[in-house]
């Protein structure tokens, strides 16, 4: 299972560090950068830098699909910042035109024009939960809590930003079966589990999004050691 873990992940994981590896030691500069690339104005690239993603789904797991709930905590990674001097740079007297355009700077940010950044990274810690209540004997009463972290790209657009990442993380189970004479039985165990994901946020304003998104978790052991995840939720961004 460990072996199918890694063959799953690894190709994901890969494609996420040098997507953002050029990122991270050439900053990309915009339209806007060129006009100023001579000054010493100091605007630190705040956009988006966190966020708070809650989220109810459906998970797939072995038997019938049951309501799924998470939240996470997105950190931005390889952020930049751009210089530019107070006094118009240069030593020349700033013109009146500069604090308008160095604004204008700052706010150029999705919902203002999109993005040129390219792909934005993020670490995203986050905590999820479902369970399954048994009814009949034999039936399988099941919870699983689920603490991880994910690795996150973002591709960013006027009114929407796409985002794809993998994850690793710590699935507590408390399972409670039925035995030959009714009684329940209490298991406990921990598991490593992987994920593959891609979503969409929808825009909604400078400071939240509607997100949807598909996933697929893959843990150690039987049982449900294979579990498809769809959800919907909101994100919030500080």
């Amino acid at each position: 299972m460990k072996s199918r873990l890694i063959k799953w992940l690894a190709l994901p994981v890969l494609a996420l560090c040098v997507g953002f590896a050029p990122q991270a030691v050439f900053a990309q500069a915009d339209d806007y950068d060129d006009l100023y690339e001579e000054d010493q104005y100091e605007v630190e690239d705040t956009d988006d830098n966190l966020s708070l993603g809650i989220g109810i789904g459906l998970v797939k797991p072995d038997g019938d699909g049951e309501i799924y709930y998470s939240a996470a905590l997105r950190f931005r990674i390889g952020k930049r910042a751009r210089r530019y001097d107070d006094e118009g740079g240069n030593g020349r007297k700033a013109e009146p035109g500069d604090d308008y355009n160095r604004r204008h700077n700052t706010r150029h940010r999705r919902g203002h024009g999109g993005s040129n950044d390219g792909i934005r990274g993020y670490l995203e810690p986050e905590i999820g939960f479902w369970s399954r209540n048994a009814n009949d004997p034999g039936e399988v009463d099941e919870q699983d809590l689920y603490f991880g972290l994910n690795l996150i790209g973002v591709v960013p657009t006027h009114n929407a930003d796409f985002f794809f990442g993998a994850g690793f993380g710590l699935h507590s189970t408390d399972t409670q079966v039925f035995n030959d004479i009714g009684v329940l039985v209490d298991e406990s165990s921990s598991r490593l589990g992987g994920n593959v994901q891609f979503g969409v946020d929808i825009n909604m304003g400078d400071n939240w999004a509607l997100f949807g998104l598909g996933r697929l978790d893959l843990l150690e052991d039987r049982p449900n050691d294979r579990q498809s995840k769809v959800q919907l939720g909101v994100r919030f961004r500080f």
